[in-house]
């Protein structure tokens, strides 16, 4: 591959970090050529947090004080993935009397 179409043509993915794995990556995708390396902060953090940065606006977070009383997600399964509402902010909207609308493939539910 290398040899073919160039180092920069490779990435290296990686996964959750446990230690210095970030630092030994970085160094061997240094060292092959390439500046492709692939982070969970770049296809999974940043992607979320710039989404809801741009859906929500800047610096918008739930007001812990005071729970919604309608929420309305759109395309997320709150039980897998956060949408970017912590679990507790949502449960606490939830047990004081929030309307959840759930909305999956275009069909509200």
């Amino acid at each position: 591959m290398k040899e073919k179409h160039g180092p920069e043509s490779v990435a290296f993915g990686l996964g959750e970090p446990k230690g210095l794995e970030f630092a030994f990556a970085q160094r061997l995708a240094s060292v092959f050529g390439t500046p492709n390396v692939v982070t969970p902060g770049w296809c999974c953090g940043i992607p979320s947090g710039m989404a809801s940065a741009l859906t929500y606006g800047w610096n918008c977070v739930p007001d812990e004080e005071h729970p919604a009383r309608l929420m309305v997600l759109w395309a997320i399964n709150n039980n897998h993935t956060s949408g970017g509402i912590r679990r507790e902010t949502f449960e606490r909207a939830v047990d004081s009397g929030a309307k959840i609308v759930w909305s999956i493939r275009g069909r509200s539910i």
